[in-house]
């Protein structure tokens, strides 16, 4: 019973295997029927004369029908070139089932329509699917293809696995880094109303704000596209800047003072 199991296991992971059976045996039968009309090519002149159409039974088409079983056979029994060599014997097929053996019919004795067409039919299957594992096919282009494909996955599998391990040291000497002071904070951003300025000016003297040789200068940056428009805007920060030294005085950005100093 185990054994049994084991081997529809095998079947079920091997399915192809079938379909490249199927393929083998049908290109080793075909091999063989265009041998056999190379050696006898009167066969093949009776077949063709048997369908009343006396255009069809050419040397080029008797020709072609020996060389297509014969070469096209061996390349669908080896599994090389699959596609084309089941293309090359597709025409030669629908001519035998549509020319040579429809007339038979499926009830006569010892007619050949029925294996025509399951011929045919296989062909059609073959191009359409192409080869299997086993076939030259597989170990000449598509087994490289699938290794470098394999070998890309895993590349970029690598890859990304590599990425996740720097973020992974990254989030963790963040939290290895020791936490900044205050004192510290305040040092490395400052805000802009806490700016330091020089104090006083060269002129001498104790000048402020207020002193009447002292103004105002409203930076606005790109809210000065606002105040050209027309619009009302508040500047960004003001400067008090003395008029005869040309020294700033103090530089504020308080909310209150913007609001004291906009354009109404």
């Amino acid at each position: 019973m185990a054994t049994t199991h084991r081997i529809i296991e095998w079947i079920d992971a091997h399915r192809d295997v079938a379909f490249d059976l199927i393929r083998i045996y049908l290109g080793i039968g075909l091999f063989v029927r265009g041998w056999f009309f190379i050696l006898d090519s009167s066969a093949v002149m009776g077949l063709l004369a048997n369908s009343g159409d006396p255009t069809f039974a050419s040397a080029a088409v008797v020709h072609y029908v020996a060389l297509a079983h014969f070469g096209g056979g061996l390349l669908l029994a080896a599994g090389l070139l699959t596609r084309v060599a089941a293309l090359v014997q597709i025409p030669v097929l629908i001519g035998a089932v549509f020319f040579v053996h429809l007339n038979d019919g499926l009830l006569a004795a010892g007619q050949s329509l029925e294996f025509s067409a399951l011929v045919l039919f296989l062909l059609v299957i073959i191009f359409l699917h192409g080869s299997g594992r086993l076939s030259l096919d597989y170990y000449l282009f598509e087994r490289k293809d699938q290794q470098a494909a394999q070998a890309a996955q895993t590349s970029l599998l690598e890859s990304t696995r590599e990425k996740i391990r720097e973020r992974e040291r990254l989030r963790e000497a963040e939290l290895r880094e020791p936490i900044a002071s205050d004192a510290d904070t305040d040092r490395v951003q400052m805000p802009p109303s806490a700016r330091a300025v020089p104090e006083g000016c060269t002129c001498g003297g104790s000048r402020d704000r207020d002193h009447p040789r002292v103004r105002v200068e409203r930076r606005y940056g790109m809210r000065a596209l606002r105040f050209i428009t027309g619009t009302t805007g508040s500047p960004k920060e003001v400067a008090f800047r003395c008029r005869d030294c040309r020294q700033i005085l103090e530089v504020t950005s308080d909310e209150q003072d913007l609001a004291h100093y906009t354009y109404n």
